[in-house]
């Protein structure tokens, strides 16, 4: 299965295998600490509305989809609250309360979401967005057991990367932190006079981009690939801060080759290393439901050329 994995640019690999029973005892302690600093910034981030933190879902397809048949009214998620510069657009995001009320959705109506693809709702990859934060990393500006996090993790997968190719990679701990005064922001407001502010607080070296993915109870991710539109995406790597976690706890990472499923579990050791260029944006991959009240993270960390 290692060789197949290899044919799609992919690696799962240990902490153990890689670095000292020290460091895995280092990087466990900061984990169990920066959870408790994840739990305290998500609570604050989520209560949030319009939600501001996260990208944007480029449509609005499954929120329409999904409004009809919730019993609260999410349309105020239709008009854009994200300012993309590059496009000069405003675009829609998914919130937190909508997110979990379609988890309540599926689960009320006994739907198998371990199987659910676009083709049974209408975009619903789309309801990946709903994850997506940056505030648990305060934006660019990380402190205290969070950024110990971060420097550890970039330990870990420049290491690792290291070890998948023999074209030389230069990537350096640290070197994605942002200076603290960001000079570059400015405010842009909507027609309705909702302000957006671009780059301020926002990660201003996207050559290493990051942000954690949040499972709470009942929630998943749909079946996808990470095909990349940039060109100058080159690894993504996927780091969980998770401890002790079981298979019966669910929120699998699940690959599928040659349409056959395979079954990860996403504790703090395991690590998993896409080479795009090598095709690992064309892998299927999926997290399946979580069963338990055990909030499952996934650090998502995007290496541009």
């Amino acid at each position: 299965m290692k060789d197949l994995l290899k044919d799609y640019g992919t690696a799962i690999l240990d902490t153990r295998d890689f670095f000292s029973q020290n460091f895995v005892e280092k990087y466990k302690k900061t984990i169990i600490e920066a959870r408790k600093e994840f739990k305290l910034k998500l609570d604050v981030c989520t209560a949030t509305l319009p939600y501001n933190d996260g990208c944007p879902a480029w449509t609005s397809t499954f929120m329409e989809y999904m409004n009809e048949r919730l019993d609260k009214d999410y349309s105020y998620l239709y008009d854009g609250t994200y300012f993309h510069k590059d496009t000069d657009k405003w675009w829609p995001q998914i919130d937190h309360n909508f997110t979990m009320d379609c988890f309540e959705y599926f689960e009320k109506n006994n739907m198998d979401v371990n199987t659910l693809t676009n083709e049974d709702i209408p975009s619903l990859s789309s309801l990946s967005q709903g994850f997506y934060h940056q505030c648990a990393f305060d934006f660019a500006y990380p402190k205290g057991a969070v950024e110990d996090y971060l420097l550890m993790n970039d330990e870990i997968n420049i290491k690792m990367m290291k070890s998948m190719v023999t074209r030389e990679l230069t990537y350096e701990v640290g070197e994605w932190i942002a200076d603290s005064i960001n000079n570059d922001s400015y405010k842009v407001i909507r027609d309705d006079g909702y302000e957006d502010t671009v780059d301020q607080e926002k990660w201003k070296d996207e050559k290493r981009h990051k942000h954690l993915n949040v499972f709470y109870e009942k929630s998943f991710m749909p079946l996808h690939t990470d095909d990349q539109d940039d060109s100058n995406v080159s690894f993504i790597c996927q780091n969980y801060p998770n401890i002790d976690r079981t298979i019966e706890d669910g929120s699998l990472f699940r690959y599928f080759i040659d349409e056959e499923p395979f079954d990860v579990l996403t504790n703090y050791t395991t690590h998993i290393i896409f080479d795009v260029y090598a095709g690992a944006g064309e892998l299927p991959h999926l997290v399946t439901k979580n069963n338990t009240d055990k909030v499952r993270y996934s650090s998502y960390e995007v290496y541009r050329d």
